[in-house]
């Protein structure tokens, strides 16, 4: 027992670490982003079992989104889970997909704004 502070810091660093890795939409460029794409998706993939009742619930009656939504949330928030593990521990490789997504959309709650374009590459300091 003495060892659950260290167990709960690092479960708590984790998810912090994950969610300042987390932008709204990237493009996956480079080993780099695919390893923050890992992160964010491993620290956060649990979060469809939340999300999934929220976006059911816009077409459907709440009892079928309650209901749905938690099953459909565990089964994709396990998968982004994994994709996410899979993702950290293959950034180095670019492979057959150079570095694209795995899973659409890129993290749990897609953007609801227009990405920035070619950002920081655009972007200027005047």
């Amino acid at each position: 027992m003495k060892h659950r502070p260290i167990i709960s810091a690092f479960f708590a660093a984790t998810i912090i670490l994950g969610a300042s890795l987390c932008p709204a939409q990237v493009s996956a460029d480079d080993q780099w982003t695919k390893l923050g794409r890992g992160i964010c998706n491993l620290s956060t993939g649990l979060f469809e079992v939340v999300y999934q009742p929220y976006e059911m619930g816009k077409t459907e009656r709440w009892l079928i989104a309650a209901t749905g939504g938690v099953g459909k949330g565990l089964a994709l928030g396990t998968a982004r889970t994994f994709v996410g593990l899979y993702e950290i521990f293959t950034f180095p490789f670019g492979g057959a997909s150079n570095y694209q997504p795995i899973i659409l959309p890129e993290f749990v709650v897609p953007p609801a704004y227009p990405p920035v374009k070619d950002w920081p590459h655009d972007y200027q300091i005047s």
